[in-house]
């Protein structure tokens, strides 16, 4: 744990160092999504209601996504940079470190824009919660739950590369499709695209169940939504623990210099 935190702060002090970079992405923060959140306002002003979601329904969706895209970005910003890790054989070196391996991995570096990232999601994490009066221990529960699911797939797609060369653009944008979806209302979504929110990219996880919980207060729901994200983290742990023993095999794209 000590050495989690001193990585951690290692990076906060290099994030706080370059305070240019850090105040000009919280501006471009602040106005990207600021845009992006004026159009869903003045769409839902036109239909106030979709399928029983209301414009704060969607601000919530929108944060717990904002707040797990950013939590990844800066305390898992290794399981982005997974693939060009395991392709220039870099992970040797942390490998022979006698610490745990995917912590390591995950507090390696961190990105300076995912401060800005939390820090503007959770407002709108709780306006939201506010406006649709929903009970705080769900919405803990949620941000919990779609941040953990957001880390696994970050860390399961990125393990792929243990098998498949050339996955580092790849990931990153199943990533970003995956943030897309889960920042849209998807109660609006059926058939076989409601199939896919809840297998090959789980924003069912990461928004539609933690919306529906806070507007039905269902349990059911809840444990569906509980048990979907220790499923998820747990097929994550096993596609990377099987990648490293292919690793290990010596079947590697590259070599560190």
């Amino acid at each position: 744990m000590d050495i989690l935190l001193a990585l951690l702060s290692i990076n906060l002090r290099t994030a706080l160092a370059m305070r240019a970079a850090f105040l000009l992405r919280l501006a471009f923060t602040v106005f990207n999504h600021g845009f992006i959140l004026l159009i869903w306002l003045f769409l839902f002003r036109a239909v106030p209601v979709v399928y029983g979601w209301t414009v704060w329904h969607l601000l919530m969706t929108y944060g717990l996504a904002w707040f797990a895209w950013g939590f990844v970005s800066y305390f898992a910003y290794g399981f982005k940079m997974l693939p060009r890790i395991i392709e220039n054989g870099e992970l040797d070196h942390f490998l022979l470190q006698p610490r745990p391996l995917l912590m390591m991995i995950a507090a390696a570096s961190g990105e300076v824009a995912g401060i800005p990232d939390m820090m503007l999601a959770l407002p709108v994490i709780v306006t939201a919660a506010v406006k649709i009066h929903a009970a705080w221990y769900l919405v803990l529960f949620a941000l919990i739950c779609a941040t953990a699911t957001f880390t696994a797939f970050s860390l399961a797609i990125g393990s792929l590369a243990f098998w498949v060369n050339d996955m580092q653009d790849w990931l990153l944008d199943m990533q970003y499709n995956l943030y897309i979806f889960a920042t849209r209302p998807a109660s609006a979504f059926g058939g076989w695209i409601k199939m896919l929110m809840f297998t090959l990219l789980p924003m069912g996880f990461i928004s539609y169940l933690p919306v529906e919980i806070m507007r039905l207060r269902d349990p059911w729901l809840a444990l569906e939504e509980g048990a979907g994200t220790v499923v998820i983290a747990a097929l994550a742990l096993i596609i990377f623990r099987r990648g490293l023993r292919h690793y290990e095999s010596g079947n590697r794209f590259g070599v560190r210099v």
